[in-house]
């Protein structure tokens, strides 16, 4: 089977539509086995567990349960050639090594529940995130594409040389989603006394703040919003030709920030299904690789 997989700081997403937190913890589950898996003897919980902001992911423990656990949610077969992504700004230097990752450990034994199953990955691709949104859609010509994620933003310029569209610009920002989450959930905690956790950030910003059944005024968040979108506006303005091309939004974060951007830069759009634009796209390039007929 081919598939795609966006192993995102935040969320995993994979081509076939799930979705779950990156995170994991060797407690057991208050919520039964439903979202464990047990690899080489060794028993995960998936979705649970702190958020981790650490950029490296390679020979990370987190990754590669992460990886297994959405080939396994994902279909009943057992082998799967699969593309997955790094961040557009340490593709070129971390894709060998995540490559060579998931292919050293090509057969793998996992449990989910009671059921017993061996996960082969039979080939594997990495692909720069953004680029890969960008496959995701028909968006045609040039385009500056925006993925925002959990951990970072990844811009992209695609410009037509010889008649062919190629990515000629990129830039890695770490201003995903995440940081926004913790300043907003550092100042109403702050304000209101509140032991909220980063996760709950995102709760907040799409649907407000209740205390003691009240909805609060949370007028107060809007410079840090502005703050934190001032750093992605500033590398668009000053390296990015935002004016005369198609700006395109990706990532779980883009359906929270696009009202700012629509703003800021009229012409820019949401991709239909932005959430899992990296994760189709991958597939589609995995189709054009293994795909034989």
């Amino acid at each position: 089977m081919i598939i795609g997989v966006d192993a995102g700081y935040y969320a995993t997403k994979t081509s076939e539509g799930i979705i779950f937190p990156s995170r994991i913890t060797t407690q057991e589950s208050i919520i039964g086995d439903g979202c464990s898996i047990m690899i080489g003897g060794k028993k995960y919980t998936v979705g649970e567990g702190e958020v981790t902001v650490e950029l490296n992911k390679i020979n990370q423990e987190l990754t590669k349960v992460c990886i297994l656990y959405a080939l396994a949610k994902s279909s009943d077969d057992s082998e799967f050639s699969i593309v997955t992504g790094l961040p557009v700004g340490q593709y070129s230097k971390q894709k060998d090594a995540l490559k060579n990752m998931l292919l050293s450990s090509r057969f793998n034994d996992v449990q989910i529940g009671n059921q017993k199953r061996l996960i082969l990955i039979r080939d594997a691709e990495i692909f720069p995130q953004g680029a890969g949104a960008l496959f995701s859609t028909n968006i045609e010509g040039e385009a500056v594409l925006v993925d925002i994620g959990g951990r970072t933003v990844d811009i992209c310029l695609f410009e037509m040389v010889n008649g062919k569209r190629k990515l000629t610009k990129y830039s890695t920002i770490l201003e995903g989603t995440l940081s926004l989450y913790s300043k907003v959930v550092h100042l109403i905690n702050s304000k209101y006394e509140t032991g909220l956790k980063l996760e709950d950030g995102e709760k907040i910003l799409k649907s407000g703040l209740e205390i003691y059944g009240e909805k609060q005024d949370l007028s107060f968040l809007k410079p840090v919003i502005e703050e934190h979108t001032e750093a992605i506006f500033k590398e668009l303005t000053l390296n990015y030709p935002i004016k005369t091309t198609n700006v395109a939004l990706a990532g779980g974060g883009a359906y929270l920030l696009q009202g700012i951007f629509q703003k800021r830069i009229p012409s820019s759009r949401l991709i239909p299904d932005a959430q899992f634009a990296n994760a189709n796209g991958f597939r589609k390039v995995g189709e054009s690789l293994w795909q034989r007929f």
